[in-house]
């Protein structure tokens, strides 16, 4: 695919989220949420992936 994170993320539904500027998430398959030392999200398939910084507050309210 030859189009940035940022362009893809503008064409998904509002349940896709930017987790880390490598990463968008469709949070319907998000399981858990670890916040030990570097924050991370567990998917249903077991996959982890990276939260950053910057964008741990954005997932924390769309989870709650």
């Amino acid at each position: 695919m030859r189009s940035s994170l940022k362009a893809l993320e503008q064409k998904l539904d509002s349940n896709f989220l930017r987790v880390h500027r490598k990463a968008i998430v469709n949070m319907d398959f998000a399981k858990e949420i670890n916040l030990s030392q570097s924050p991370i999200l567990i998917l249903q398939n077991n996959e982890v992936i990276a939260i950053s910084k910057s964008n741990l507050k954005l997932v924390r309210d769309f989870i709650s």
